[in-house]
């Protein structure tokens, strides 16, 4: 998960400066992978709580000048 508000504002300040960057889109996390680690016959154990709620603030893009939508 990278979706702290360090993160988020980091992220922000470096897609800034971005000649072409038309928007930012936020995809939550879904827990599509953890079939995935099944076929191949391993344990899909991530390293977080996969039922929290993401963060989907996207005020950080706004004050960088940048849109950002959640999908």
């Amino acid at each position: 998960m990278n979706d702290s508000p360090e993160n988020l504002e980091a992220t922000a300040n470096f897609v800034s400066g971005s000649k072409n960057l038309i928007r930012v889109e936020l995809l939550p996390y879904h827990k599509t992978a953890g079939a995935k680690y099944e076929m191949a016959g391993m344990t899909y154990a991530p390293p977080f709580d996969t039922d929290q709620t993401p963060n989907a603030d996207v005020s950080a893009f706004r004050k960088h000048g940048v849109e950002a939508i959640v999908l």
